[in-house]
């Protein structure tokens, strides 16, 4: 996706990097391959930034996950989706805070953020669990192929906000009747009520420290 900021460089000079100024008087004029890096549109673009970087990542565990790879790595990179959802979430905190306001477009953006991270900690968590082996069995090799059949027939294909590519071809209709495996169902299912009470109440906590910020920004100008 192209920038903003790109623009097609008039000379060869503009293929390099800004110019430092000769001295402290000497201001670098501003262009538009160049803009001052604290305007309102700046801050925007950081937020769009940030935004792809996350939904990439997002999309890199679902195929992830789809393609039935590692739980260690997985678990890797679900520590660094979160880390990265801090970050975009701070970006979307530091734009609205230099304009100066919240809009709806500001919250239905926040909404899509944090829509998103429910289905990926949704998935991810579903996928460890249903990939784990009980210590007290030796051998679950014919149960582990059934619950993969199973998460497989049931693992949505397309996701209206990360819209990942992972076509595959393979159904299943096979019914689990283990008890082992209906109680960690159970489990699963609790485990993902508690998650979106968290993240829950995680939005409800980033959108107040979104609107302290705006007024304590607000407050200082006055």
């Amino acid at each position: 996706m192209a920038s903003a900021f790109d623009d097609t460089p008039s000379n060869v000079d503009d293929q390099n990097a800004r110019p430092s100024s000769q001295n402290q008087n000497v201001q670098t004029e501003y262009t538009d391959k160049y803009p001052p890096l604290d305007t309102v549109h700046a801050f925007k673009q950081s937020r769009t930034n940030e935004k792809t970087r996350t939904t990439r990542l997002a999309n890199k565990i679902l195929k992830h996950i789809q393609t039935k790879q590692s739980r260690t790595q997985l678990k890797l990179m679900r520590t660094d989706y979160a880390a990265q959802l801090d970050v975009c979430r701070d970006a979307q905190k530091q734009y609205c805070r230099r304009k100066g306001s919240i809009n709806n477009s500001d919250m239905r953006w926040q909404e899509e953020i944090d829509q998103s991270a429910k289905l990926v900690f949704a998935h991810i968590e579903t996928y460890l669990l249903s990939t784990s082996r009980p210590s007290s069995v030796a051998s679950l090799s014919s149960k582990a192929e059934s619950v993969r059949d199973f998460y497989d027939a049931n693992l949505p294909r397309d996701e209206p906000l990360l819209n990942p590519t992972a076509p595959s071809s393979r159904t299943s209709s096979i019914s689990i009747s283990s008890a082992e495996f209906a109680k960690a169902l159970e489990e699963e299912k609790q485990h993902r009520l508690q998650l979106e009470k968290r993240i829950q109440q995680m939005e409800i906590e980033q959108n107040e420290k979104i609107k302290r910020a705006v007024e304590q920004e607000r407050l200082m100008l006055v």
